[in-house]
């Protein structure tokens, strides 16, 4: 699925030439959007620790219990505000880009249609002539809309989880990276057979 997403989207990139520093900055937003994701059960974690009065990280422990946990749920509410506004903007304007690249594709294909023969729209159905017209082109804006771009904040995610994990415990880090994934290709791969 993912790489039948990415040549519709290579294909569709005529169309997206004019809208190259949206998409940039849709991307760039990736990272800082994965990485508050990726922060906040740290911060509930912390939490545990100090109610279960065990060792905490460094800019936690110099301070009183009251004030440990008042930080945390400052960091946790700010960290949390800062994903959903970035993850708004995000969504705004991917679904801004999809509609443009909609209008793109309706305005060359009616052009198109226009420049046909009378011949041609004699013979052709017309509820098959608007099906194709709306129906195949929302198509279109909806793989970029949440394909591609699902597909890739997907992956940005999955590596700062991993970077975060790595930064944590590389004992548990590497048993999920390496011991499971080669479990889970081999169960994809056979179920794919069957």
């Amino acid at each position: 699925m993912f790489f039948k997403d990415f040549r519709r989207i290579k294909k569709l990139g005529k169309y997206l030439t004019k809208d190259k520093k949206t998409i940039y900055l849709i991307l760039i937003v990736l990272l800082p959007v994965s990485f508050s994701g990726a922060i906040q059960p740290l911060l509930v974690g912390q939490a545990i620790t100090i109610l279960k009065n065990e060792t905490t990280d460094v800019w936690l422990s110099k301070t009183f219990f009251g004030q440990s946990i008042n930080a945390i749920i400052v960091t946790l509410f700010i960290t949390v505000l800062f994903r959903l506004v970035l993850q708004g903007y995000q969504t705004y304007n991917i679904q801004a880009v999809g509609q443009r690249l909609t209008a793109r594709i309706r305005r060359e294909l009616f052009d198109h249609s226009i420049s046909l023969s009378l011949k041609y729209h004699d013979k052709m159905p017309v509820g098959k002539l608007l099906t194709r017209l709306t129906n195949d082109v929302d198509a279109l804006a909806e793989v970029f809309g949440s394909g591609a771009v699902g597909v890739i904040a997907d992956f940005v995610s999955l590596i700062v989880i991993s970077l975060t994990m790595l930064s944590i415990d590389r004992g548990a880090c590497h048993f999920i990276t390496f011991d499971s994934n080669p479990s889970f290709i081999f169960y994809y791969l056979a179920s794919k057979t069957l």
